[in-house]
This record gives C-alpha cells, structure tokens and sequence, in this order.
C-alpha cells in the first residue's frame, strides 16, 4: 500500500485564499500625511474655482469647429463634466466639513480629478484661444494641493 499525502483542496479553502489575496491586492494606499483641518481649507476653495470655471466655459460658448464639431456632442459631455465636478467639489467640501476623513472622501476626490482630466484634455483641443484653460489652473493647483493627501 502506497500512502500518499493528504492534500485539502476544498473550495472553501481556495476562496479562503484568493479572499485574502484579493484584499491585499485591492487595498488602497492612503497617504500617510493626512490632516483633516489642511484637507478641509483646500476643499472649501474647490466649489468656488469650479463654478468659476463653469461660468467662464458658459459664457465663451461652444468652441468653433475641432474634432467634435461646432456644438457638438461633446462639447455637451464637456460641461455636463464641468458641472459634475462643480457638484462633487460642493459635496467634497461639505462631507469633509462634517468630519468625513480619508477613506470616505478619497472617491469624491478622485471622480472630480478624473473629471478635471477629461474636460482639461477636451478643453486644450478645443479651444485655441485656450481662455478656459487658465480656470482650469486653479482647479488642478488645488487638486494638486489635495494629492498630497489622498495619494496620486
């Protein structure tokens, strides 16, 4: 009789494992200098730079010709991005006013430096005059700010 080694591969023991990978895998980094007070002050200074920005792309209109067409679709998507980010940066502020930290602010933070990303792409094509693109300073400056925080 040959004895062999027992070996356990019940299905519970590998989703026990690839739980624990999956864990390690998917946490996130958060930056180890996080200060809730500078956090707040930089984010309350975020609704105001992205209204700002709103109004200015509002009032320059749709820019003429370009890849997306005069008044195209995307020249929508693009403020209804800038729009977006203005009501995140509100929302941003306000939760962390409230106390909120890191962990439940980083997904706010994050969606509205995605958002600043793509219309700031669609805006440096667009527009060739680039007036809305020096709003876009001021939104990026503060993100920027805020990275330092939440990690890049």
């Amino acid at each position: 009789m040959i004895m062999s080694r027992s070996t356990d591969r019940s299905p519970l023991r590998f989703f026990t494992g690839v739980a624990a990978l999956m864990t390690v895998v998917s946490s996130p980094v958060w930056s180890a200098n996080w200060d809730q007070a500078a956090a707040t002050k930089i984010a309350e200074q975020l609704p105001q730079a992205t209204e700002k920005l709103y109004t200015e792309l509002y009032s320059e209109g749709s820019p003429a010709g370009g890849a997306f067409g005069v008044g195209g679709e995307s020249y929508h998507e693009f403020r209804d991005n800038v729009r977006v980010m203005h009501s995140e940066s509100m929302h941003l502020a306000a939760e962390l006013k409230n106390g909120k930290g890191q962990a439940e602010t980083k997904y706010a933070y994050q969606r509205i430096k995605e958002l600043n990303d793509d219309a700031k792409q669609y805006a440096d094509q667009q527009f060739s005059e680039k007036p809305v693109t020096s709003e876009f300073s001021i939104v990026e400056r503060l993100l920027d700010q805020l990275a330092s925080f939440y990690g890049k």
